[in-house]
């Protein structure tokens, strides 16, 4: 009787079965990073030694975000930095790419407007006629979005992808909550939130200490909190991918390597390609197609949410004759202006112009929702004309520039 009161006692202490799959494998870390914060001079850290990584680069960077954005005198503060950029850093104001990649400005709060109807969208696609989806790999930028997309598509590995840490270091965070069954309800979601003293926040007061002074911090903006809430503590019901990598990298430095056969790789963008080089964007694709298995149909998925929208486009990749890459429309909603210095009503990105051109508009997204009965379609503006382009040059790895294949 005593070995099996044992027994009992260590079946209760034991996570559930899959429940460590919540957590990352590893972190790895882009040269961008690597040459800027002295604190991550390795290209990835393995799973043990994260915990440890994340608490140094929450103390110090702290210190630096009150020393650099508020202008105070901090000791020690620009140990922080990699000595070679300090002088760079200290001598121009807070704010850009540079904030993101020091931690001292971050968007935690998703303002995308329900991109997991995106999600559910590439589901319904790559199921076509009630056939069995393939297994998703999924990468994603943003806090929310990346659990969002395995709760659609039961992603096989799942991806966080952030030039900020501190993105990251949450990511790490939920997933310890996920795998210790701490996520259990709304109710529990919004407590657990609330202890995960988030700071720096991007659009915010903030006070000396880098808190929110106003309405405390939540997941998804624009009155979506409720629905990110529950749908985290859906993922709690539910089974972990495989495996969970954090990416510390810029989206336009993306490289995922070869794409196993049989998996669908879905990247998700949010607005970011807005603020990148047309060039270093186009240069993702690349690798992307690059990856794709030598197998029939072999392809991969890329989703731009136009930001503080509804609104958002599918993209397909496919390979191209030699180092070419071939991009087409899966759908495509109209973008309102959200892109810097725009003052057109709508826009389109460099992916649509670097799309082959077709002989019918692609249809809207909003259009693909009510047709796989994915709700109704949030209001859209009036979908324009999309530029009939057939090539887009842009220099690779040194070489020539390459043209698009023609469909």
């Amino acid at each position: 009787m005593r070995h099996l009161h044992l027994l009992a006692l260590l079946l209760v202490a034991l996570p559930a079965r899959g429940a460590s799959g919540w957590l990352p494998e590893r972190m790895e870390v882009s040269a961008e990073v690597q040459g800027t914060l002295s604190l991550l001079p390795a290209s990835a850290y393995p799973r043990a030694e994260l915990d440890a990584r994340f608490d140094l680069l929450r103390e110090k960077g702290d210190a630096f975000c009150r020393a650099w954005t508020l202008r105070q005198k901090v000791p020690g503060a620009l140990d922080f930095l990699v000595e070679g950029v300090r002088a760079r850093i200290q001598s121009i104001p807070s704010g850009g790419r540079t904030s993101m990649v020091l931690g001292c400005r971050n968007f935690y709060e998703m303002n995308d407007i329900r991109p997991d109807r995106a999600f559910a969208l590439v589901r319904a696609l790559e199921s076509p006629a009630g056939a069995p989806p393939p297994r998703f790999d999924c990468y994603s930028v943003g806090l929310m979005q990346p659990w969002l997309m395995h709760r659609a598509l039961g992603c096989r590995r799942l991806g966080m992808v952030d030039l900020d840490w501190r993105i990251l270091e949450v990511h790490h965070r939920l997933a310890g909550l996920l795998a210790g069954g701490r996520l259990s309800s709304p109710g529990a979601v919004r407590t657990e939130l609330g202890a995960l003293d988030l700071r720096w926040l991007a659009l915010r007061n903030l006070d000396a200490e880098g808190h929110v002074t106003g309405p405390a911090p939540v997941l998804c903006r624009s009155g979506q909190d409720g629905f990110c809430q529950s749908a985290l503590a859906e993922l709690q019901a539910g089974a972990p991918p495989e495996r969970v990598d954090l990416l510390l990298t810029g989206l336009e430095d993306l490289s995922l390597g070869p794409n196993d056969a049989g998996v669908r790789r879905v990247v998700f963008l949010s607005n970011a390609i807005e603020y990148m080089a047309e060039g270093r964007t186009l240069g993702m694709i690349q690798r992307l197609a690059d990856g794709l298995p030598a197998e029939p149909g072999a392809s991969a998925l890329v989703i731009h949410h136009a930001g503080g929208s509804a609104a958002f486009g599918i993209y397909r990749v496919e390979r191209g004759t030699g180092r070419r890459f071939v991009l087409r429309h899966v759908c495509k909603d109209v973008y309102p202006s959200t892109r810097t210095g725009s003052t057109e009503p709508t826009y389109t990105t460099v992916l649509d112009e670097a799309s082959v051109a077709s002989a019918a508009p692609p249809p809207t997204c909003g259009e693909l929702l009510a047709r796989f009965k994915l709700g109704a379609p949030l209001p859209l503006p009036a979908r324009p004309t999309l530029p009939r382009r057939t090539t887009s040059r842009v220099p690779l790895h040194g070489q020539s520039p390459c043209a698009h294949a023609p469909p």
